[in-house]
């Protein structure tokens, strides 16, 4: 883990082609210095086991940083490891950066780092360590470099190539991320197909019907134009919001891929649940205590129908915040019965997949 980093962080700061600094990726800039935090708390402990030079060292590695985006990076004093946890569960973390260059540059940065590597100790470069300072003259100088260095840099390079392809696999549902499949989510997604359906077209009609009574006063007394504006663009967003939502559930249940099938995604829940505290649950409120046409008995003398449009918004808003409520309730009992990943299925996947590459691949010092 230590060294998969190290070899990372190194390979992307001394690559020219593609040259990834200075970057205007902000994300990236952000995700690469997490990941140097990241390897510093790992070199208190690993930076003995694993002798890779200082050339790897964080201190190195930022200085080499800054100079390419003439930034003044510090190491966070954050500890990244959270109390009770293991050094392993920095593993997710650490992957990311593969995975996040995969997908915004296109590109594979262990084999990159391969390439960086291959083609330092082409050139003469030897990553000195503070055991090598006695050794001789031609070793220093020498066009190889340490053994047990290239068998690091060959195992890191096809570890990295491993995790790649189990994500990948993992993405296209060719691997089973989690232990259980339990049939509730799916259940649970039908059911909010079927409340989300409702609450979409339910925000439209409102939407309609609220357009179309801003321009008809019903009394001098009061205005209702501004009220029932804001409950037309209000509850248009909230359309959207369930139409979105509506066709991610709808696409999950539809694909071949278990993963998505089963999977119970924040990315979903955290937007919904916005919106109906921001909108729904504002409006009603609103409606209810602020605004006076709002009443039943405040508009019993308009025409006939303009009542029924009337009641459609008075009557609309309640059930529209009573599908609401259920489907938050649908969301809290989802994320309480989505299923666990089963890492060791992980884990077991990429050493397989490492095995496999390390029978074709040729190490890198050869």
């Amino acid at each position: 883990m230590y060294v998969t980093l190290a070899k990372r962080l190194y390979g992307l700061l001394y690559c020219t082609n593609p040259a990834f600094f200075p970057s205007s990726n902000k994300s990236f800039i952000d995700l690469f210095e997490k990941e140097l935090n990241i390897l510093s708390y790992l070199e208190k402990t690993e930076a003995k086991k694993h002798d890779l030079g200082t050339m790897f060292l964080t201190a190195s590695l930022i200085k080499k940083y800054n100079s390419l985006t003439n930034r003044n990076f510090v190491l966070s004093k954050k500890n990244f490891l959270v109390k009770g946890n293991k050094l392993e569960d920095l593993n997710d973390d650490i992957n990311y950066l593969a995975v996040f260059c995969k997908n915004i540059f296109k590109v594979n940065v262990d084999s990159i780092t391969g390439g960086v590597l291959h083609s330092k100790s082409k050139s003469g470069v030897v990553f000195s360590t503070p055991k090598q300072e006695n050794v001789n003259q031609n070793h220093i100088y020498g066009k190889t470099i340490n053994p047990n260095f290239s068998n690091v840099v060959n195992e890191s390079y096809i570890y990295g190539l491993a995790t790649s392809k189990a994500m990948n696999d993992l993405s296209l549902g060719k691997i089973y991320a989690y232990k259980t499949k339990p049939r509730i989510i799916l259940i649970l997604k039908i059911i909010l197909l079927v409340l989300l359906g409702l609450s979409c077209l339910l925000s439209l009609v409102l939407v309609i019907v609220s357009m179309i009574l801003k321009d008809i006063p019903y009394n001098d007394q009061f205005n209702n134009s501004n009220d029932l504006l804001w409950v037309g663009i209000c509850f248009m967003i909230y359309a959207l919001i369930c139409a979105n939502a509506f066709w991610s559930f709808y696409h999950q249940l539809n694909v071949k891929n278990l993963n998505l099938k089963y999977s119970f995604p924040w990315t979903i829940i955290i937007p919904y649940l916005f919106f109906t505290l921001s909108i729904v649950i504002f409006d009603l409120v609103k409606l209810i205590f602020f605004v006076p046409w709002y009443q039943t008995e405040t508009i019993k003398n308009v025409a006939q129908l303009e009542y029924i449009g009337y009641q459609i918004v008075h009557f609309g808003v309640i059930v529209l915040f009573v599908l609401s409520l259920a489907t938050v309730v649908c969301f809290i009992i989802g994320v309480i019965f989505k299923p666990q990943k089963d890492e060791q299925i992980i884990k077991s996947t990429i050493d397989k997949y490492a095995e496999e590459l390390s029978k074709s691949q040729p190490p890198f010092a050869a």
